[in-house]
């Protein structure tokens, strides 16, 4: 590569949606980006037209054993990885009663385990340079929850709840972690990558059932190009923000989330804090009295 000091990208679920878009604006801001999907030839006309700058590979996220591989290779052809950006995934539409048990599983595998599998890679690298940034593609689902979507933002609140966890960790150390909640996004979301369940019970057919019955080619307000930028924006600024809600969706319903969690937080203050032990009263205090 011709410039050493030109960061390197990794972005997962690559071919398409805002994986695609974010190696796009990070090789077009000059940035080394391995592109990745489940088939090469999915993203290999990146390599083609950028050939010192992207590496194409090949990778199911779902494979422990290939994420590692694929983190090393993406080492050895470029030094490095500084951003690692997991964006695999995709939709999973039913109510919980409706979804089957081995696609819920495996969706958890995509969204959930496939993430970690990459950071504990990239992670050894990031430590001993004392620098990266790890950003988990959520949704704003993953905050607040949808119907028709049960164990899509089931997988994705385990994302939130990793990334914050993993924030504290990795923080001291000069790794940054960002979790991206974008809103309703024309990414493909509902018609390349939507997965329904055979299962229907009349019963959810005002609630799952509604979403579900939502057109694949339907209108969605949020302009992926737009996305990228923002996130690459955040990524780059030099203090990465930890949550980054996208889109006027995901900023609305964000902020319509945490005034509920505050309100209902104090709404039951004496019930919460009347759950400890009386002061003074703790067993263990008792004892050594």
């Amino acid at each position: 590569m011709k410039n050493p000091d030109s960061p390197v990208w990794f972005v997962t679920g690559s071919g398409t949606g805002f994986g695609r878009q974010i190696v796009e604006r990070a090789l077009a801001e000059g940035c080394h980006v391995v592109t990745t999907a489940l088939k090469q030839s999915e993203v290999a006309d990146l390599q083609e037209q950028y050939p010192e700058r992207a590496l194409a590979l090949e990778l199911n996220v779902n494979d422990p054993k290939r994420c590692a591989e694929a983190i090393e290779e993406a080492t050895q052809h470029f030094g490095r990885i500084d951003v690692l950006v997991n964006a695999a995934g995709y939709p999973y539409f039913t109510a919980l009663e409706e979804g089957v048990d081995e696609d819920a599983r495996r969706l958890f595998e995509t969204q959930f385990w496939g993430p970690v599998n990459l950071i504990k890679a990239v992670l050894p690298q990031m430590r001993e340079r004392r620098s990266g940034n790890i950003v988990n593609f959520s949704s704003i689902g993953g905050f607040t929850g949808f119907a028709a979507n049960t164990y899509y933002c089931a997988a994705k609140h385990a994302v939130e709840g990793m990334s914050k966890a993993l924030d504290i960790e990795v923080k001291p150390l000069g790794v940054r972690v960002t979790i991206i909640e974008p809103g309703s996004f024309q990414t493909g979301f509902m018609q390349v990558m939507r997965h329904n369940s055979p299962i229907e019970i009349s019963d959810y057919a005002d609630t799952a059932g509604f979403y579900r019955r939502v057109p694949g080619d339907v209108k969605l307000p949020g302009d992926p190009v737009r996305g990228a930028k923002a996130i690459y924006d955040a990524v780059t600024s030099g203090d990465p923000p930890l949550h980054l809600p996208l889109g006027k969706e995901g900023y609305e319903l964000s902020v319509q989330q945490y005034r509920y969690l505050l309100d209902n937080a104090e709404k039951l203050k004496d019930v919460s804090i009347g759950a400890d032990f009386p002061e003074g009263q703790h067993p263990l205090d008792l004892q050594q009295a």
